[in-house]
């Protein structure tokens, strides 16, 4: 016997995320915000012949979900003052680091000499591993 076989159709959602890049020369100028409190943060207006409304693809009413500030051409002063201001709230932060370096000794051997410094890499187990989705 044949079982009836269900076909869904994947229908786009009303809502999607969209990631905008704005430049470093504050292009994101000329956007008022609105909503506050549960509603969460909107955008409530591009001001017409702004640097937001040349070079963003942002409409009225789409929902800010969160911001990332670039911290290469920022001033210490800026960095600290936005850091501050954040740290009360749910935050990502995006880290360099360089490796923990212990020098070996040189070998009699003329080829072991040349290896240089090893690297003390953290050993990372999969509890340490957190995935991200980004569901469309």
């Amino acid at each position: 016997s044949h079982r009836p076989v269900r076909v869904t159709k994947e229908v786009p959602s009303p809502e999607s995320e969209v990631i905008v890049k704005t430049a470093n020369d504050g292009c994101a100028e000329g956007l008022i915000y609105g909503g506050g409190g549960k509603e969460g943060i909107f955008i409530k207006e591009v001001v017409p012949e702004s640097p937001a409304s040349k070079s963003l693809k942002l409409k009225e009413g789409d929902q800010i979900l969160s911001a990332t500030v670039y911290f290469d051409n920022v001033s210490y002063e800026d960095a600290i003052t936005i850091l501050e201001h954040a740290q009360a709230y749910n935050m990502r932060l995006c880290l360099k680091r360089k490796p923990d370096i212990t020098e070996t000794e040189p070998a009699m051997d003329s080829d072991e000499a040349k290896t240089g410094p090893t690297f003390k890499l953290p050993k990372i187990g999969l509890s340490d591993i957190s995935t991200e989705e980004t569901i469309q």
